[in-house]
């Protein structure tokens, strides 16, 4: 009767995924972005123009959660959490089918190009625990290298449009191939330790194997009417991808690893009373394709 489904339904709430839980508090993420973009590669060449409704391959639609717990009694600085997100990718800025567009290559039955370059679906963005406290944040799993946007720090809130490479030009590598070159860092499974705010400065380091680490210093500060925020960071990896062959006849992928050292950083300066503000990035990478 009556009482039995007040009991479930109590049974139900005592269950499910609530934010601001006793103990555990968990909160949805998510960022839906999309945009129009249209090219013009030239006359006499088929589909030479054309607009398509795209994901940015830097900054794809995802939907995740972020769950927290304070660890200890009273009042412990220990925090202790986990982050999943999952990106939701259609045609994305390294995706767009340029097959037809560069040498006019027909379409296969299932709709895709022989010589499409890029993913559709859904993967995994970021899926880490972390401890909090104190002496810094530690996380383990598959999330930013402490150089993830070094070189994407804005005081003007649009982090989204400045993205140095943002379309991912390069990226399109002509019909057969996508080149990655590794300006900003990236996610990888790594084990990273981020130091706590100290008088606006923030050091982070991460390791991904006994071949790849990097670190970071970041610094935000306000003064005198004006934001400054800025960045550097330092990255040593012996095993990335730099090219990579996708779909080729729909039946090979394959990459070309080479090891690659990096220094990047970027600074932003903005005048609060106006709102004006320059952003300025830098990025020196050396390649050896022999010590791989």
């Amino acid at each position: 009767g009556c009482a039995d489904l007040e009991e479930r339904i109590s049974e139900l709430e005592a269950t499910s995924v609530k934010k601001g839980n006793r103990k555990l508090t968990v909160t949805i993420i998510g960022t839906i972005h999309k945009g129009i973009l249209w090219h013009d590669i030239g006359e006499g060449v088929p589909g030479n123009k054309r607009a398509t409704i795209y994901d940015p391959g830097h900054d794809p639609s995802r939907i995740g959660a972020v769950g927290e717990a304070k660890l200890g009694e009273g009042k412990s600085p220990w925090k202790a959490g986990f982050i999943i997100e999952m990106a939701v990718t259609q045609p994305t800025t390294k995706g767009l089918d340029m097959g037809p567009a560069l040498i006019g290559l027909p379409s296969a039955a299932d709709g895709k190009n022989e010589f499409q370059i890029g993913e559709q679906g859904m993967y995994v963005y970021r899926s880490l625990v972390y401890l909090d406290g104190p002496i810094g944040k530690l996380s383990v799993g598959h999330g930013s290298m402490a150089t993830d946007g070094i070189i994407e720090i804005t005081t003007a809130n649009t982090s989204v449009a400045v993205r140095p490479l943002q379309l991912s030009p390069i990226q399109f590598g002509g019909a057969l191939v996508g080149l990655n070159i590794p300006f900003d860092g990236y996610r990888a499974n790594s084990v990273r330790w981020d130091s706590p705010n100290m008088a606006g400065f923030m050091a982070s380091a991460s390791w991904v194997d006994d071949k790849s680490f990097d670190a970071a210093l970041r610094y935000v500060g306000e003064a005198n009417g004006f934001r400054f925020a800025a960045g550097l960071g330092y990255r040593d990896a012996k095993d990335a991808p730099m090219i990579s062959v996708v779909n080729l006849l729909d039946v090979l992928t394959f990459d070309v690893t080479a090891a690659h050292k990096a220094l990047s950083g970027s600074a932003s300066l903005k005048h609060m009373t106006s709102g004006l503000f320059a952003t300025a990035f830098y990025s020196r990478v050396t390649f050896d394709y022999t010590g791989v």
